[in-house]
């Protein structure tokens, strides 16, 4: 059984599970940037780079060049495994980088003649009862799941039919088609949205703070505040246009060996 997963953490976190020996990532962030590319190209490895350009010298560029160094492998081995009859076994969630992987890869794997039984999914709930009266929320998709808890869900699995892989391709395929700079989940649906769309609660979170701040409190706010399923490198990035705009104003610079959204910002006087 070859254990699919969407995130280099999760990735880590199932090995640790000791579920399969057998665990791949296919970590493309799809939710941001150009799909316009069937296969993992050009333009993903530099959105992945643009996405990492808040980490310290050099070191994004060449985590995300590794990054879709490791997926291109990952996706071959997937393709040939399920050619020469093994399982596999796909974990995903509502997670918008999850929720695209899985789309992106029904779009390969509707291309194979695979056995039934073959492909089995996963798919993490989007909230689920913690105690009497409080619910608990998967936001970051398996990423936020603890090693010891992914036996738990094993009873979820369902196994895909042809016809539930290529509807997903097909809706891969709509996405590609209109192609925009960002996709999110919003009431379970993957849509195209403008890439402003989580502005607003940047926003909001700066409203919170006072006059002088520091970025990653904001970053953070929004992620753990709003159940967005976004990641910080994205956030960074607004943030950063949010400043050439004018709208905020950096008061000193992170340390050299920090991520840049550790630094000090002000709010623009209006």
């Amino acid at each position: 059984m070859i254990e699919i997963v969407f995130s280099e953490s999760a990735c880590g976190a199932l090995k640790c599970a000791h579920i399969s020996n057998t665990v791949l990532a296919l970590p493309l962030f799809l939710s941001i940037g150009d799909i316009s590319e069937s296969e993992i190209g050009s333009l993903r490895e530099k959105t992945l780079i643009t996405l990492f350009s808040h980490c310290p010298g050099d070191i994004g560029s060449i985590a995300a060049r590794e990054m879709a160094e490791t997926a291109r492998a990952n996706l071959e081995s997937i393709l040939s495994g399920i050619k020469s009859g093994e399982c596999i076994r796909i974990w995903y969630s509502s997670q918008p980088d999850e929720l695209c992987g899985f789309y992106w890869l029904s779009s390969h794997l509707t291309l194979l003649n695979f056995a039934d039984g073959q492909i089995s999914l996963v798919k993490l709930p989007e909230y689920e009862p913690k105690g009497e009266q409080a619910f608990l929320m998967h936001t970051q998709g398996w990423a936020g799941i603890p090693p010891e808890d992914f036996v738990d869900y094993l009873p979820l699995q369902t196994s895909a039919t042809h016809d539930f892989i290529r509807h997903h391709a097909q809706m891969w395929k709509n996405l590609r088609a209109v192609n925009s700079p960002l996709r999110a989940t919003v009431n379970s649906w993957l849509l195209s949205v403008p890439e402003d769309f989580y502005d607003c609660f940047l926003r909001l979170e700066i409203s919170r703070q006072p006059d002088s701040f520091r970025e990653a409190m904001v970053i953070g706010g929004v992620i753990g505040r709003h159940g967005l399923g976004i990641g910080d490198g994205w956030l960074a990035l607004r943030m950063e246009e949010m400043i050439k705009r004018g709208e905020l104003e950096v008061v000193e610079e992170a340390p050299s060996d920090q991520p840049s959204y550790h630094r000090m910002l002000k709010k623009a006087r209006a």
